[in-house]
């Protein structure tokens, strides 16, 4: 059973992060570009996401099943507790013998927490500067409000034959180990809902190495008048690694803070 947390919690890291993604070198003298047809789409998913009432959100907790799956298909699923405030998030599992597994991201720090041992860190820019997953328009908002970032449409023709309008956003950053972030957004055209995320996760060895991860949501449900993807699957090169499904999504619990610490001793 330990192993079984241990391989679907370690797969579940790649799906919290945000929407991030490596260019080979920083351009943060470049003046941005930015579409206002483009911004504006990215309001409008902002708005149909729930803008307003993620103003009123203090802290979330989800409890969910993970389920990963191996090279050749075959599928781990565990029950985990996701609890996030603000830009920090905690992923906690329980193994057979009682014991929980977490792994937590606070704004300047990441960490792995097993019991009786020292907490594992790893550079906080592999996971990226996170809300919650859970709240894809967390990004957009981040972007609309940044006039620092690009925004434009991929292609030529803003909605493709499926009906998604995607949008690639690039964010100039002074940091130069791991040059500009760039992902991808597409909305669909009817709901104005986010349908898709494609970005690159950088390795924690070695932050100029990065891997395209796409994430799809589905299944939104409206909570505290916000749209929630209740259904989460994450793609590795094309290949199929986690799922993610929503037991139950509750908002403003009153988290204490403290676990988003970590603990040293």
């Amino acid at each position: 059973m330990r192993l079984k947390v241990v391989v679907a919690l370690s797969l579940y890291l790649l799906l919290i992060c945000s929407a991030f993604a490596q260019a080979p070198t920083s351009s943060a003298a470049l003046l941005p570009k930015r579409d206002p047809e483009a911004v504006k789409v990215l309001q409008g998913a902002a708005s149909v996401h729930g803008d307003a009432g993620i103003a009123g959100i203090r802290d979330t907790k989800a409890l969910v099943k993970i389920t990963s799956y191996s090279a050749d298909g075959t599928p781990v699923a565990v029950d985990a507790v996701i609890i996030s405030s603000g830009n920090s998030i905690r992923i906690e599992t329980t193994g057979s013998d009682g014991g929980t597994q977490a792994f937590v991201a606070n704004e300047t720090s990441a960490w792995n927490e097993k019991p009786g041992a020292k907490p594992e860190f790893q550079p906080r820019k592999s996971v990226a500067p996170i809300g919650n997953t859970h709240l894809p328009s967390l990004v957009l908002n981040a972007d609309i409000k940044n006039p620092n970032s690009d925004v434009s449409f991929k292609d030529a023709e803003p909605e493709d034959a499926k009906g998604l309008k995607s949008i690639v956003v690039t964010r100039h950053e002074q940091d130069s180990t791991s040059g500009d972030e760039r992902y991808e957004v597409a909305i669909n055209g009817v709901s104005g809902l986010v349908q898709q995320l494609i970005y690159h996760r950088h390795a924690p060895s070695n932050l100029k190495i990065s891997v395209p991860i796409q994430v799809n949501y589905s299944d939104y449900r409206q909570i505290h008048g916000v749209a929630i993807p209740f259904h989460v699957e994450q793609f590795i090169r094309g290949h199929l690694a986690s799922s993610t499904d929503i037991k139950s999504f509750d908002v403003n619990v009153g988290v204490d803070t403290s676990i988003f610490q970590a603990r040293v001793n």
